[in-house]
């Protein structure tokens, strides 16, 4: 399901002017579908579908237009506050004169809004020759329309999101399915391996040119395990954030298979620090 933050400013608005908005994530899933347990969860997570929404222009969209008979007050959190006020559709209508007021609580991924209503002028004097009973049924009928709007648009808006997280999970398939096969079938040796110095995954020409099954690769370190040490200083270079080519005679520890390859080690960064290694080999004895 959906959770949104608390109160905040998005940076594309004005400092000097601040506008009151929340942010919804939404959760976007291997296979489109939501796993039963955290542990699930967490394995199968792609990321999040991010959206933000200005409180203000929320529910003047859900509303259309100001009420002219109900004023409304939406608080993140309770008790409701002056610092915890989110939203005011009358910020100078003063609830403790008003006639009728309603607060309740609702539920919006996962926190707690307060709501306040409050009887403005115009509904006082529509309902000032009726009784006190029927004024405030009529009150709590506003009350529900305006939190099944409130509800029926934050379930339309969550239906989008889970929309948009399944199109974005179909182009991440995608893409994923094209870039697996230009790894599988690159004329190149190519591999990948962890700031540790293991070898995480490797295409079948890198496991040709190892001379053993690929399955046998994964999992080795070359920085510790290596028989040969030609490549650790390059491998810890490129750990370090440097690329790194070179041309050097190696021997395969596990095959003792040995020729003269040509090198290529890629850092690739991941939240400004180095996230894995991308190596490329190509046997070049026949060239030498």
């Amino acid at each position: 399901e959906n959770r949104i933050t608390g109160k905040l400013n998005l940076v594309i608005d004005d400092p000097a002017k601040p506008q009151a908005a929340f942010l919804m994530y939404q959760a976007v899933y291997r296979d489109g579908a939501i796993p039963d347990t955290v542990p699930e969860r967490q394995k199968q997570l792609l990321g999040y579908v991010t959206a933000g929404f200005r409180i203000d222009a929320l529910m003047l969209g859900t509303l259309g237009t100001l009420p002219d008979d109900v004023a409304q007050r939406v608080y993140d959190g309770e008790p409701a506050t002056d610092e915890k006020l989110f939203h005011a559709s009358h910020p100078g209508r003063a609830f403790a004169d008003a006639r009728f007021r309603r607060s309740l609580t609702l539920a919006v991924g996962g926190r707690t809004w307060t709501l306040e209503y409050a009887s403005l002028p115009a509904f006082e004097a529509e309902v000032a020759g009726r009784a006190q009973l029927l004024g405030l049924a009529l009150g709590g009928g506003l009350v529900s329309l305006l939190l099944f709007v409130i509800v029926w648009s934050l379930a339309t808006t969550h239906a989008r999101a889970e929309a948009m997280a399944g199109r974005m999970t179909r182009s991440l398939r995608e893409s994923e399915t094209k870039l697996r096969a230009l790894f599988a079938q690159a004329p190149l040796g190519v591999w990948l391996l962890d700031t540790d110095g293991r070898i995480v995954d490797c295409n079948d020409q890198f496991a040709r040119y190892a001379g053993v099954d690929r399955e046998r690769i994964l999992g080795f370190n070359v920085l510790r395990d290596a028989s040969d040490p030609a490549l650790k200083g390059p491998i810890e270079q490129a750990i370090a954030g440097q690329t790194v080519a070179c041309e050097t005679p190696y021997t395969f520890t596990v095959s003792r298979v040995a020729s003269v390859y040509q090198w290529h080690f890629q850092p690739v960064r991941i939240d400004d620090e180095t996230g894995f290694v991308l190596g490329f080999v190509e046997d070049i004895s026949a060239r030498k």
